[in-house]
């Protein structure tokens, strides 16, 4: 089954069911600056639990750092069942346009824990090595983010610039095959794609493409 792709423009209207949704991203656009700096951090300290201090009534946790990175240049899918009313009110509210494939977004919010699936993975863009830039940046929804070390069952480590010594993390709501493919989209570096988990919390953890992956036990 193809990935579900809510396919609109950022000139679409919203319901008037969906007014409250519109209100709220665009009072969480006040947290832009703050978002900003824990994706930063998150970035140089990769597979690290970072926090959002503050998350509006209303949004979607994993939606907050997309207004973040997302504008008039960036476009945008949003992934997930039931995903048509954030998709249009991140359109409206970024300005974004809507992109009705992975392969043509550059920014994809992943609304789900259960939509990060292997088809997701692989349908997304990863530029090239001349053109690293065009890799797709990816938000994805988890439960929550747990610190871990080798030996938590459920882990994964991300390893490489940044966390040398590798670090360990559970992504709860995340299938660990997913994190498999993941890598596998990522082998071609510096192609690939960059990845935030993003917890119901508002805590946040970086999976650069510059990293590799390795799930709990796995060889």
């Amino acid at each position: 089954m193809p990935p579900e792709v809510i396919a609109t423009s950022a000139t679409d209207s919203v319901g008037v069911g969906d007014l409250d949704l519109l209100v709220a991203l665009r009072s969480a656009q006040n947290e832009v600056g703050a978002v900003f700096q824990v994706l930063v951090n998150a970035v140089a300290r990769p597979g690290r639990i970072h926090q959002m201090s503050s998350i509006p009534a209303g949004v979607v946790p994993a939606a907050l750092p997309v207004l973040v990175v997302a504008d008039l240049r960036t476009p945008l899918a949003v992934v997930g069942p039931n995903s048509e009313p954030l998709a249009a009110a991140l359109g409206r509210v970024s300005g974004a346009t809507i992109a009705g494939d992975l392969g043509s977004a550059r920014i994809v919010l992943v609304s789900t824990p259960g939509s990060l699936t292997a088809d997701v993975i692989w349908s997304l863009r990863t530029g090239s090595a001349q053109q690293p830039e065009l890799g797709a940046t990816v938000f994805v929804s988890c439960d929550r983010l747990v610190q871990a070390t080798s030996d938590t069952a459920g882990a994964f480590r991300t390893s490489g610039p940044g966390a040398s010594d590798g670090r360990w993390l559970i992504a709860e709501g995340i299938d660990l095959s997913s994190i498999r493919e993941l890598d596998g989209v990522n082998s071609g570096y510096p192609s690939g794609v960059d990845l935030f988990l993003v917890a119901s919390d508002g805590s946040v953890a970086a999976v650069p493409r510059s990293n590799r992956l390795k799930v709990t036990g796995a060889v």
